[in-house]
C-alpha cells in the first residue's frame, strides 16, 4: 500500500517552513558546521529532498517551476557528502530558495486537496 502524496508534501512544506524559521534571524557567519541552528537547517533540508523523492511523477509533473532533481539531489549530497557542504549555498537556499519553494509547493497542495 502506497502512501498519499499529499502526506509527503505536507512533509515537504513544513520542513521548508522550520528551515526559515530556523534562519530568521541567523546572519551569514552563523551557518558553521556544529553551530545548532545550520545543522537543524541542514536536517529539514534533507526532510525536503526525501519528501520529493516519494512524490510520484505525475504528481511532480504538476509543478514543473519546482526543481525537483535539484532537492533530491541536495538532499544525497547532504546525506553523503557531508564533509563538503558549503554553508554559503545553504545560507542561499534558505534566504532565496526555500520562499519560492515553499510558495510553489503550497500552490501544487492546494491542487491536490
Amino acid at each position: 500500500m502506497s502512501r498519499d502524496p499529499q502526506l509527503y508534501l505536507d512533509e515537504l512544506i513544513e520542513a521548508a517552513e522550520r528551515a526559515m524559521r530556523f534562519g530568521q534571524n541567523l546572519e551569514r557567519s552563523d551557518y558553521q558546521p556544529g553551530a545548532m541552528a545550520y545543522e537543524a537547517i541542514l536536517r529539514q533540508i534533507e526532510v525536503i529532498g526525501e519528501a520529493a523523492a516519494h512524490l510520484p511523477p505525475q504528481v511532480r509533473l504538476m509543478s514543473p517551476e519546482i526543481p525537483w532533481d535539484n532537492l533530491i539531489g541536495m538532499r544525497n549530497r547532504l546525506i553523503h557528502g557531508y564533509f563538503a557542504i558549503d554553508p554559503d549555498i545553504v545560507f542561499d537556499v534558505v534566504r532565496n530558495k526555500l520562499p519560492v519553494l515553499l510558495t510553489a509547493a503550497q500552490r501544487l497542495s492546494d491542487q491536490l486537496s
